[in-house]
């Protein structure tokens, strides 16, 4: 069973998502990664997969899909999209698919993000939203030193110039299109998150299986950063996923495996009710 459901952040943005599987079992709560969408391919294939396995998804979109969106809130439309999402809006939204899983009566709630929307459902936990288990996909862990990028960013907030576009770089398509202050808070927010001591990653509290493509750029070193910085006695999990790059395309029923697995171990099954004598 695959249907569209609608959701409302707590701002009135109206949010878009689909469900695959029955919403009452165990359901995985899916944040896509930055200017990707709730629908991407991949996550629809994890998702059929998972569904084989007992584990039913909800992929949502948050308002940081594609590179540029128009969202409706409430009686008025504002301009979104990778390209100018505010992680402190989103991140709301990773929240607001949760309660909507917690709302329409999921025996289990296990929060799931990929790349960005692994890092932003993070937050969205160290702030209070409630999940039974915690699933990163290739986590947005750390971003390559570009300083000078930084820089030219903060100077254009300064200047109340924090909504334009990014000075084009030569090294990088036409489309890769970022905001000042896009750029300058996804830097800010990919750095405190999972390096800074006592951050939201420390202060996880539940079950936490990690996957990476064998194929990605510095799988060592991010999954260094992982453990080194998770607070002691919390159970993580982490596997590298043979022959999968940053979008496990093509490894959707391997993820499915590990993830429906390592479910199957950490969660505790769901008491049915006696059947009462006739």
């Amino acid at each position: 069973m695959e249907r569209l459901v609608f959701n409302e952040a707590p701002d009135r943005t109206e949010l878009t998502g689909v469900v695959i599987g029955d919403v009452h079992g165990p359901l995985a709560v899916l944040s896509h990664g930055s200017a990707m969408r709730f629908c991407q391919r991949s996550y629809v294939d994890i998702g059929h997969e998972l569904a084989d396995r007992g584990v039913s998804l909800l992929s949502g979109e948050t308002r940081g899909h594609d590179i540029a969106a128009l969202h409706r809130r409430g009686d008025d439309f504002v301009g979104g999209g990778g390209a100018f999402e505010r992680f402190d809006e989103s991140v709301r939204d990773c929240d607001a698919w949760l309660r909507y899983a917690h709302d329409a009566g999921a025996a289990q709630v296990i929060a799931m993000g990929h790349s960005m929307g692994g890092t932003k459902t993070v937050l969205a936990l160290s702030a209070g939203a409630a999940a039974d288990a915690l699933v990163l996909l290739s986590p947005a862990v750390s971003w390559p030193a570009n300083a000078e990028r930084i820089a030219i960013a903060r100077d254009m907030i300064d200047q109340g110039r924090g909504d334009e576009l990014m000075p084009p770089r030569s090294d990088a398509p036409p489309w890769n299109l970022i905001s000042a202050a896009t750029l300058a808070q996804r830097f800010d927010l990919i750095e405190s998150v999972f390096a800074s001591p006592g951050g939201p990653w420390s202060r996880i509290d539940i079950p936490t299986l990690v996957l990476f493509g064998a194929g990605e750029d510095d799988v060592d070193g991010d999954l260094d950063a992982l453990t080194s910085a998770r607070a002691s006695g919390q159970r993580l999990d982490c596997r590298v996923i043979d022959n999968a790059d940053h979008e496990f395309r093509g490894a959707e029923a391997r993820v499915a495996d590990v993830v429906a697995e390592w479910l199957s171990d950490v969660l505790a099954p769901v008491p049915t009710a006696e059947p009462q004598p006739a």
